[in-house]
């Protein structure tokens, strides 16, 4: 039994001297170098304590440095802070920092001009600005960022043009200018140098003359997004070049023309957006080659001829607008095998015949919009009766339709009827309370009496204490307001997020006013945050 005793123990012995030679040693603290240190405190001091950034006024340890990364002789790699309240302008002290290989400032309040000190940062791979209040023209020293792959400057009030220097940054990828609405001018000949860009965004600034053919030649692009400018001309066949394309955006421009044909070629598309110019032709059969599409919207054009049979190999289809054209003969029957479509919209055009009865099997269908369209009432009706008692908005916009379908408003109403009210007691019931009912009934009523008086006074008392701090009305007996709705039927309810309907923008997004479709009447204010948009293209 000793002997077994001493086994285990040195068995134990074993295990612990392996495990002690083997675990890895713990990392040793970074102290900030001096120089580092002292870039760090003039932001702090610029900024103010409110911006709550930790260890940047006393250096030390670089890991307890709030949004700061090093290298291992203490010099700052990286700088991100997101969020936070800095409330003031970039230092030219940044500038020193010659090893920041990312400097990320987002939706800090920084506001001023870019300081031309940033641009002598020849190791900066990341320069990330985004939703401040920068204002100015863009640097034409920002050319001397040999090594910057990433560049957002988008959600700023940056004015000019866009410099000609940036055709020098040859190692970029991302570029992301959009919602600098004072940016006008042309896109300049020199970003055709820019051979590795995959992200484009160049949307609602003041960018004129022709679509670039550049662009559309470009295979490393995975994502176009040049929405809300003034571009004139035609998309260049070359764009069936750019077979990496992941979206394509060019809505609310004045492009003419027809639609390429070489879009065929662009199988990886998953979101075309065309919508809002001035297209003529027909549609393209080759954009029944787009198999991973999932939102197709070719609105707002002077499209003409049939909606072609190689749109029904589209399967992951989830959006179509086809509304405001000239397109005629019939809505396809093979529409209906569309089991993923959430909104279809084919309103305004010049179509003829009954709207294929088979829609009302599509249970994810939640927008439809077959207003002005010339479309009539599908022969089997029962279809229409039992999406609405479905509680779908299978005619959600069209309520006309629906009531040429059926008689029945009961199972036409997309919300269900209100219960009936209760049947009145016959007079002889009211005898029937028992004495006892009746002292807990008014025991009851006193209490609850008592207990609002108490409330009233402990909330009057509150008031008087808190010395002149304004009340907020309270909105308890506020309607309630609770209802869903697609994200479809928002987009069509601002009208696309139309430049028309924008009522404004802040750092977190823009304000649309829209019309509710239940009523046509109530209008909304719909907040299209700007991190959405923003999240989405990163991923491509």
């Amino acid at each position: 039994m000793a002997g077994w005793h001493c086994f285990v123990i040195l068995l134990a012995a074993l295990v612990l001297s392996f495990s002690s030679t083997t675990a890895p040693p713990a990392a040793a603290a970074v102290t900030l170098d001096p120089s580092q240190a002292a870039v760090l405190a003039e932001c702090q001091k610029k900024w103010g304590p409110k911006a709550q950034l930790t260890g940047w006024s006393k250096g030390g340890d670089c890991a307890q440095v709030k949004g700061v990364r090093c290298d291992a002789a203490g010099f700052i790699v990286s700088i991100n802070v997101t969020y936070r309240p800095l409330f003031g302008p970039l230092p030219d002290a940044v500038g020193s920092l010659t090893t920041l290989t990312e400097l990320t400032l987002t939706k800090t309040g920084l506001y001023g001009s870019i300081p031309s000190s940033l641009f002598g940062l020849t190791n900066l791979v990341t320069l990330d600005l985004y939703g401040n209040w920068l204002f100015g023209p863009i640097p034409t020293a920002i050319g001397g960022l040999a090594a910057l792959s990433h560049l957002d400057l988008s959600w700023n009030w940056l004015t000019g043009s866009i410099p000609s220097a940036i055709g020098g940054l040859v190692s970029l990828s991302f570029l992301d200018l959009s919602k600098n609405t004072r940016i006008n001018g042309t896109i300049p000949l020199e970003m055709e140098s820019l051979t590795n860009l995959r992200s484009l965004a160049l949307s609602f600034m003041g960018l004129t003359g022709p679509f670039p053919s550049w662009i559309s030649g470009r295979t490393t692009l995975t994502y176009i997004d040049v929405v809300g400018n003034r571009f004139v001309g035609s998309i260049p066949e070359s764009i069936g070049s750019a077979i990496n394309l992941k979206v394509f955006s060019v809505w609310h421009n004045q492009l003419t023309g027809s639609i390429p044909e070489s879009f065929g070629s662009l199988t990886k598309l998953n979101s075309v957006d065309l919508s809002n110019n001035l297209f003529v032709g027909t549609i393209p059969e080759g954009i029944g080659n787009m198999k991973y599409i999932t939102s197709l919207d070719l609105s707002n054009n002077l499209l003409t001829g049939t909606i072609p049979s190689s749109l029904s190999r589209l399967t992951d289809l989830q959006e179509l607008f086809l509304n405001e054209n000239k397109l005629n003969e019939s809505l396809p029957a093979w529409i209906a095998m569309f089991s993923n479509i959430v909104a279809l919209d084919v309103s305004g055009n010049e179509l003829s015949g009954p709207l294929p009865a088979a829609l009302g099997s599509l249970t994810g269908l939640s927008f439809l919009d077959i207003s002005s369209s010339g479309l009539t009432c599908p022969p089997d009706t029962a279809s229409c009766v039992v999406r609405q008692s479905n509680e779908s908005a299978f005619c959600s916009k069209c309520k006309s339709f629906c009531d040429t379908c059926t008689s029945d408003e009961a199972a036409l109403s997309p919300r269900p009827a209100p219960p009936a009210p209760p049947s009145s007691p016959s007079s002889s019931s009211h005898y029937d309370l028992s004495i006892g009912a009746v002292i807990g009934i008014v025991a009851g009523a006193i209490f609850v009496l008592l207990v609002l008086l108490g409330s009233a006074w402990w909330t009057v008392g509150r008031r008087k204490a808190s010395d002149g701090v304004s009340s907020v009305p309270s909105l308890q007996n506020a309607p309630t307001l609770c209802q869903k709705y697609p994200l479809a039927v928002v987009v069509r309810a601002t009208g696309n997020w139309s430049k028309d309907k924008l009522l404004g923008s802040g750092s977190f997004g823009d304000v649309y006013r829209g019309v509710c479709p239940d009523d046509g009447t109530t209008l909304w204010a719909v907040k299209r945050a700007k991190f959405i948009s923003a999240d989405f293209h990163r991923e491509c």
